[in-house]
This record gives structure tokens, C-alpha cells and sequence, in this order.
């Protein structure tokens, strides 16, 4: 259960490392065109070296370093928001029939004979997805110099360290698959909150319980460290927000009406799924006391272990069940 902010540092650290390694691959580069053999003048030999320089991919390698940065900056920003739809004719596009190119019934469009179009393609996103591919300019680069590199004994440590930046390319298009799906499923999720807020009734029969932790109640010492004062265990405190929708009193409009619960879990400090399903069904008993009229609540929470155990499938089955 990644969060998108951890997603984010790994892939700002992948630039980082990816940066280090076309550092090193210039000065490889230098190396290699340092040994040129070359007659003439010191001026001629010079140009030779720099040709040299220029033909293994010296400039290329800092063209990378920016790209990479591009592409990174794209998967975080613009990916998200000017490119994902939850229908689209590009399959690049389409969170919902990503992987689809003929569905039964039909494809984004509900036509029987729609499919995503193979010669439509976003080059930003073909690009992004691209860049570390096995027949992108990046693999060819350092191939190039790899065997250029063969000047040197096959033990020597620039030869290993060449080919382990060939080797390496996977882990970077892992980072940049696994930032983008990230992104994938937050624009679903936020298209399933949305949808949510839409489906409430204006007669107030359903609604949506949202719920996290609080900061603990905890004992503090004067001036003590952070590790000292979250160490220790303390009173949960829960805290739910039910969300309906109302008609204004003369009802010519209606709106959102938010209302919020708050618990104190005492004698029991574990935040796990267990004291999540307690002090649930106790909110829940209260909404439903107060609101006679509301006949169903979808709970939203975060992705926490304790929010997303599977034992809650069964509990509020039960809840269900019980209530009906």
C-alpha cells in the first residue's frame, strides 16, 4: 500500500541515481576518446578527441539527464490531469478499457465496432513509457560505448560498470510504469468519489461516512524529542464526517451537510482493524438512531491497513444483516 508521495521520492531518487550514472558514462566517455591515437597538429588532435567525444554520446548523455528529469516532471503533473481520461480512444489515455482493444459490447464509446485506435498515439506518453525500452537511443548510447570499451581488459571496472547501466535500464522503466499506474488509480478513485457525491439523494436516505485517525492523546514531557513522545502509546481518537445531501428550506436548491463524530478509544491503544470495527458500529448505531430516514452509508476511508483489512468484508455483511 504505497502512498502517491512515496511513489514520487522513489522516482525523484531514480533521476537522482540516473543522473549519477550518465555523470559517470561522460567521464568513461573522456576516458575512451583520451586514448585516441591520433597525427597532427595539438589543435587537430584535439578536434579528433572532441569528434570522438561527440560520436560516443557526450552531449547525448546530458540530453538524457534533462529527459529523464521531463519525464519525470510529466508522470507527476500533466500525466495525471491533462492526459488520463476515464474513456478515451487512446489506449495510453483510457483507465478504463486500458488494455482493451475490442470489448463485449463495445469500448469507451459502447459502439460495437469501436476499439482503441493502434495508429492514434500521444507522443509525450509514448515517449515517457519509451525511454528506457530495449530499442530506445539511451540503450543504443550505451551499448555504443560499451563496445567502444573494449579497449580495456574485460575485468577492468569501467567495462563492468558500463554494462551494469545496460542492466539497470529495467529498474528505471519499472519506476516510471509503477509512478504512472499510481497515477492511474488515483484518477479512478477520485472518478469513484465523485460518483459518489453525485449519487446522493436529496431526500437524505443515503450517505457517505468518512473516517480517520486522529493525533493521540498523549502525555508530554517539557521540551521532549519526537521520538520519545511518539514512542509511546496513548488514547485513540476517531474521527467521522457523515455527508448528506439537503434541500435549502424554501427547496428550491440543495446542497452538501456535513456533520462530524467525534470517539475516544479508551483502554485500548492498538489503532487495528479491531478498533476500527468497534467504534464503526458504535458511530454507525448513532447515525442510524438519529437519522431514521437514511437507508444506506458507503465508508470512505484511506488506505491503511487497519481501514483496508479483509475482515471487514464479513463484519459489515454482518452490520447488514443485522440492521436490516
Amino acid at each position: 500500500k504505497t502512498s502517491l508521495s512515496q511513489y514520487y521520492y522513489r522516482m525523484r531518487y531514480a533521476v537522482n541515481i540516473f543522473d549519477a550514472m550518465m555523470d559517470r558514462l561522460v567521464d568513461i566517455v573522456t576516458e575512451i576518446a583520451g586514448l585516441l591515437q591520433v597525427e597532427g597538429s595539438e589543435a587537430e588532435i584535439e578536434e579528433a578527441k572532441r569528434q570522438r567525444r561527440t560520436d560516443l554520446g557526450e552531449g547525448t548523455a546530458k540530453e538524457f539527464k534533462k529527459e529523464f528529469d521531463d519525464i519525470s516532471n510529466f508522470l507527476q503533473y500533466e500525466y495525471g490531469l491533462n492526459h488520463l481520461e476515464m474513456e478515451s480512444e487512446l489506449a495510453c489515455h483510457c483507465c478504463r478499457y486500458a488494455v482493451n482493444k475490442l470489448r463485449d459490447g463495445g469500448c469507451c464509446n459502447k459502439t460495437d465496432t469501436h476499439q482503441h485506435k493502434n495508429n492514434k498515439v500521444c507522443v509525450q506518453c509514448a515517449n515517457a513509457f519509451s525511454f528506457f525500452g530495449s530499442s530506445g537511443a539511451l540503450k543504443k548510447v550505451l551499448e555504443k560505448v560499451e563496445e567502444a570499451a573494449a579497449i580495456w581488459e574485460p575485468t577492468d571496472a569501467r567495462r563492468k560498470e558500463l554494462i551494469n547501466m545496460v542492466e539497470v535500464l529495467p529498474y528505471f522503466q519499472q519506476e516510471v510504469t509503477d509512478y504512472a499506474a499510481h497515477q492511474v488509480r488515483g484518477k479512478i478513485q477520485d472518478a469513484g468519489i465523485a460518483k459518489l457525491y453525485d449519487e446522493l439523494k436529496a431526500d437524505g436516505s443515503n450517505g457517505i461516512v468518512e473516517f480517520d485517525h486522529k493525533q493521540k492523546v498523549l502525555p508530554r514531557w517539557y521540551r521532549e524529542a519526537q521520538p520519545l513522545y511518539f514512542g509511546k502509546k496513548g488514547m485513540s481518537l476517531g474521527g467521522f464526517m457523515l455527508v448528506r445531501r439537503q434541500k435549502s428550506a424554501d427547496g428550491s436548491t440543495t446542497g452538501l451537510v456535513k456533520e462530524f463524530f467525534d470517539v475516544a478509544i479508551e483502554g485500548y491503544s492498538d489503532q487495528d482493524h479491531k478498533q476500527v470495527a468497534a467504534i464503526m458500529r458504535v458511530v454507525l448505531e448513532r447515525i442510524k438512531a438519529r437519522y431514521p430516514e437514511l437507508k444506506s452509508v458507503t465508508i470512505k476511508t484511506d488506505n491503511a491497513s487497519c481501514m483496508t483489512h479483509q475482515g471487514h468484508i464479513p463484519y459489515i455483511w454482518n452490520l447488514n444483516k443485522v440492521w436490516a
